[in-house]
């Protein structure tokens, strides 16, 4: 999986930068339509949280009229320390949503 990109950039970059989406799906919340990208993937041999389980990760996109309005990311790896700067680099600043 690769890293994901800045929250202001819209769904044609995210496709551009991490390819199609393993799941591309349309629902309606709210009245809205948003569209939905998710991406998955597992890597066997690696640490995870509980014996025997095969460790992955997943993160789903919402995007409304093409810009990115919320994101979600689950893993099952074992935790490493993140910095909060790290995280900042990674997916920008925090938006309050």
């Amino acid at each position: 999986m690769r890293r994901p990109v800045p929250w202001y950039l819209g769904l044609a970059l995210l496709v551009l930068t991490a390819g199609c989406a393993g799941r591309d799906i349309t629902v309606i919340k709210n009245e809205k339509t948003l569209g939905m990208a998710s991406y998955a993937g597992a890597t066997a041999g690696s640490d995870p949280l509980a014996s025997g389980v095969t460790p992955a990760r997943s993160i789903d996109f919402a995007f409304l009229d093409q810009v990115l309005v919320s994101y979600q990311f689950v893993s099952s790896f074992k935790p490493s320390v993140t910095t909060r700067d790290e995280v900042v680099a990674l997916l920008g600043p925090p938006t309050g949503m």
